[in-house]
């Protein structure tokens, strides 16, 4: 699972390309444990480490076209897995947790919860 997140999170490189030390914040991980998880990415050919143009000494993250290509195949299995577990809770009891986890989420991107 961590490996898929971190194809995700490569993947949304939408205002800036995902540097390792990002990376690492966001999984809960140590330097270690993403060089680690880079390395197997890098060795399967699923994303790569090159540097980063606005600060050569940082490293930038992106998915190959391998890896772009297992995600879009992946993340249709995942989402039904997630659907799978969530349908055991029941629709109430997703909507009630729905509605807790929004302002949340909002709060965790500075948003507005309205």
């Amino acid at each position: 699972m961590r490996e898929y997140l971190a194809l995700v999170l490569i993947n949304d490189d939408a205002v800036e390309p995902l540097r390792p030390s990002d990376l690492g914040t966001t999984l809960d991980a140590s330097r270690v444990q993403v060089t680690r998880l880079l390395d197997g990415l890098e060795g399967k050919g699923l994303a790569q480490r090159s540097p980063a143009k606005a600060d050569r000494r940082a490293l930038q993250l992106a998915l190959t076209a391998v890896g772009g290509r297992l995600l879009k195949k992946a993340a249709p299995v995942v989402h039904a897995a997630y659907l799978e577990g969530w349908s055991s809770v029941g629709t109430e009891a997703t909507r009630a947790a729905l509605a807790i986890l929004r302002p949340v989420h909002a709060a965790l991107l500075g948003q507005d919860p309205a």
